[in-house]
């Protein structure tokens, strides 16, 4: 929030809301806390499977939840249900978490991460799982991160891609379904050349996307759901554009969903739809850019099978799964929302 505090709805079990405690909550409720005092200087925060993380003011990183395999950096395997410190972590800006995993870029354009590492996800040349921050190895020159469930993708400052971890799906995006242990570049479909041009990142599950200057967006992986938005059902292990035109403004990307808005304020959502998390009022899955019935946004968010939008006056709006309170509309048992609804108590 424009405060620096954080709130999360949702599961609850794995203290994955941070608030101190391992309640479901169906609104945004409670604050996260590092265990006696309310976390007042987030300047960015990720949402993993189970756990969260916040870069805070001064560059630290505080993070959440699941701990079983390090994912909270704080030297340790167990779970929290508040806030903790990341260890030896100084200098950050941005987080990103995926299934089992974290990262943090860090002002010198240079990223950390910790956690789950079997398929090379910390990006250090090893499989060997690590409770704490560990170098991405001869990565410089970082703008941006994005994780996905189990690599992590990061965008650098000549608009180039570079991704590792795990890769049978292609996402990676470099023309191979190889894991990588250290970071290999995103290359386009047709050419085999490094992909350019990229402003932003959004990592899914299986598959990442990416914002290009001029307003196009390009992605790989898993296409199965139809995750590329080019009307296929394949793999695609390099990357391919994106139907629609070039007027897009931002892009994320959920379990299996991906979702954009246009410079006119419109947003449109493609991939797997069972749940309604693509917003269009149907559970048919969409395999290109389909309008939802959202639109006049300033955000948006897309969590596994769910989808948020920021509305310009500070209000939300969420669809999709809704098995564990996590669209906000204050019910916890299990229903579908494909008719987005406002956040209760929010902002």
């Amino acid at each position: 929030l424009t405060d620096g505090t954080v709130k999360c709805f949702g599961a609850g079990g794995n203290g994955q809301l941070g608030n101190a405690a391992t309640a479901t909550v169906g609104f945004p409720l409670n604050p996260v806390t590092d265990g006696s005092v309310v976390v007042a200087d987030a300047v960015h925060m990720d949402i993993g499977q189970y756990h969260g993380c916040a870069a805070r003011l001064g560059g630290g990183v505080a993070c959440w939840g699941l701990g079983t395999n390090g994912q909270l950096g704080d030297g340790t395997v167990v779970g929290k249900n508040y806030a903790v410190p990341v260890s030896t972590l100084t200098g950050a800006v941005m987080v990103a978490t995926g299934d089992y995993h974290s990262c943090a870029l860090l002002a010198n354009g240079t990223v950390e991460c910790w956690g789950y590492n079997f398929y090379g996800a910390l990006g250090n040349g090893t499989t060997t799982q690590s409770s704490t921050p560990v170098a991405v190895t001869g990565l410089t020159g970082v703008t941006s991160i994005a994780a996905q469930g189990y690599s992590t993708c990061a965008l650098l400052v000549d608009g180039t891609v570079q991704c590792w971890g795990r890769n049978q799906s292609g996402q990676l995006g470099n023309g191979t379904t190889i894991q990588s242990t250290t970071a290999v570049g995103v290359v386009n479909v047709t050419t085999a050349t490094p992909l350019v041009g990229a402003i932003k990142l959004a990592g899914g599950r299986f598959f990442g996307c990416a914002l290009l200057v001029g307003g196009t967006i390009k992605c790989w992986g898993e296409g199965t759901a139809g995750q590329m938005g080019n009307g296929t059902t394949t793999i695609t292990n390099s990357s391919a554009v994106v139907t629609g035109g070039n007027d897009y403004v931002d892009v994320v990307a959920g379990f299996t969903h991906a979702c954009a808005t246009r410079t006119s304020g419109s947003n449109v959502c493609w991939g797997e739809n069972a749940q309604g998390q693509l917003g269009d009022t149907t559970t048919t899955d969409r395999l290109v850019p389909t309008a939802t019935v959202v639109s006049s946004t300033s955000d948006l968010a897309a969590g596994g099978d769910h989808s948020c939008a920021l509305h310009t006056d500070g209000s939300a709006e969420c669809w999709g799964e809704a098995i564990s309170g996590q669209v906000g509309d204050g019910v916890t048992t299990d229903h579908d929302l494909v008719t987005p609804d406002f956040v209760l108590y929010f902002p």
